[in-house]
């Protein structure tokens, strides 16, 4: 860890799976650098003043995030210090928004100093744990994915400049609520959880033409928001009443014995295919807000209902990418996987 001397420093350190990085690091934008977490070597004053749990989890990371910058207060922790943080809290909100599946065990975010050759930690935080779908098509975190959550992490700070973080109901509110609905399917390992989450986050982003008959609403959206013809309105359909049966405190499976009544479905096959259609609301919702907050010119045009409705009346055509390959990248998706996780928990 190259930290310069006369710098202040925060690092993030992460647990994840799927790491394909350099172990001497690289700079990812905005001066960040991710390495390989296991090329961290910790200094054993770090192992004292940290203690043991969070010295694991460090010493397990496989992806490190450093950023740096020159103070001229180095006994004191203050603003610059919390700016440093707040850079990194960014990158890992943008990674999780950007990387669907993303399976990421508690994180040790630390800041500090660089003063007179001694490197010292003055603040130590544990970042919730994330979780992922058994089944769902994994993302390498390399370079590109890292590229592209910096990216993302703009336009989240863009959103706290407008202040929608202070006042859910003012700029931006409708896109922040969606967001903050990504993080609770992110943080929940419960299945009835992510789906009802992730379809928030679609109806906040494709925003439903009218009222009453929300399934028909929102995949009147279909054809802009994913793309591919005839194939996917069926989809939204069945995402929005499973949705809609969750939140009106109705068991899912007992819905979606009700929405499938036609078919035939042993418990693990229902169970298989819930997990499927709740990874596929989660791909939309991943690659939608990604798609969002990764480009100026389009996050413009989310910054209240009024400007959202006018996108996609107006402006979606020539601006929006259809999420199709989102769609059919779900047909990687491994039941198989499923069946084990099942199979395990009999065990």
């Amino acid at each position: 860890m190259n930290i310069p001397d006369g710098h202040k420093f925060a690092l993030l350190a992460l647990s994840a799976r799927h790491v394909d990085l350099p172990a001497n690091g690289v700079d990812i934008g905005d001066g960040t650098v991710a390495s390989g977490g296991h090329s961290l070597v910790m200094p054993p004053l770090w192992q004292d003043w940290l203690g043991s749990l969070a010295v694991e989890r460090i010493g397990s990371a496989s992806l490190v995030l450093t950023v740096t910058a020159p103070t001229t207060r180095p006994d004191v922790l203050d603003h610059e210090n919390q700016q440093l943080q707040q850079q990194l809290e960014a990158i890992r909100a943008g990674l999780m928004i950007a990387t669907h599946g993303l399976d990421v065990a508690e994180a040790q975010l630390l800041t500090g100093v660089r003063h007179r050759g001694e490197v010292d930690i003055r603040s130590s935080s544990t970042l919730a744990r994330t979780f992922s779908i058994a089944g769902t098509p994994a993302t390498p975190i390399c370079v590109a994915q890292l590229q592209l959550a910096v990216r993302v992490a703009r336009g989240l700070r863009t959103l706290s400049t407008d202040g929608a973080r202070s006042d859910p109901g003012g700029a931006y509110g409708r896109l922040l609520r969606g967001i903050n609905a990504l993080y609770r399917a992110a943080e929940a390992p419960m299945l009835d959880v992510r789906l009802h989450q992730a379809v928030r986050v679609i109806e906040a982003i494709a925003m439903p033409i009218g009222k009453g008959n929300g399934a028909v609403s929102l995949a009147s959206r279909e054809r802009l928001f994913i793309g591919g013809g005839e194939k996917f309105p069926k989809h939204l359909n069945t995402l929005y009443q499973l949705r809609s049966k969750v939140e009106h405190m109705q068991d899912m499976e007992k819905a979606a014995l009700e929405i499938w009544k036609s078919e035939t479905l042993r418990p693990d096959e229902l169970t298989v295919r819930l997990a499927k259609c709740a990874s596929l609301a989660e791909a939309l919702a991943h690659a939608a807000l990604t798609q969002i907050l990764s480009s100026p010119h389009v996050l413009t045009h989310f910054v209240s209902d009024a400007a959202i409705e006018q996108f996609w009346t107006t402006h979606a055509e020539s601006l929006w990418q259809p999420l199709t390959s989102d769609v059919t990248k779900e047909c990687l998706f491994d039941e198989r996987a499923v069946q084990r996780r099942l199979n395990d928990d009999r065990a």
